[in-house]
């Protein structure tokens, strides 16, 4: 009786811990000592997009924060997007079930993946207070493709909140 009674509280809290894992938020500290300044890196990983046979096909999305400067980027990973300079692409996103927002991004010059948004102060202090966010943007060779991320559980609240 007292092993059935261990086994199904194991599995309850194997149950417990995989259905509140949220998330899959990755965090990054950099410590400037000389200036006595952290840099803070949130990224998180798309869970899926809307092409099935391109499964290899994902975004990253990354906010940044530096003093009181904050900034937002994607990157875009088995793919090239259509964002390249000096045109910025629309992408479109829309947060928990908000209006779709239309932002302009363009290619980075150093890394072809990344894409940086122009104006990215709104759209950081919306990631933030939002749940789950879907990304349209244009890739070659495929054309306009959606990326669903999950936005819960992000733990560094406070450290970001001092920017907005």
């Amino acid at each position: 009786m007292k092993v059935i009674k261990i086994e199904w509280l194991v599995l309850a809290c194997f149950l417990s811990v995989a259905l509140d894992a949220g998330a899959e938020w990755k965090y990054t500290e950099i410590k400037d000592k000389v200036r006595g300044e952290t840099t803070y890196f949130a990224k998180n990983k798309s869970s899926n997009n809307n092409y099935p046979s391109y499964e290899d096909l994902s975004l990253d999305f990354s906010l940044f924060k530096l003093r009181n400067k904050s900034n937002v980027s994607f990157q875009l990973n088995g793919g090239v997007s259509n964002c390249f300079s000096p045109n910025f692409c629309n992408v479109k996103i829309k947060f928990d079930d908000g209006k779709i927002l239309e932002v302009k991004a363009s290619n980075s010059v150093e890394k072809i993946e990344l894409l940086t948004i122009k104006n990215s102060r709104f759209l950081f202090e919306m990631a933030l207070l939002a749940k789950k966010m879907q990304v349209e943007l244009p890739v070659s060779d495929i054309g306009l493709v959606q990326f669903s991320f999950d936005l819960s559980g992000f733990k560094w609240k406070q450290e970001f909140s001092q920017t907005i």
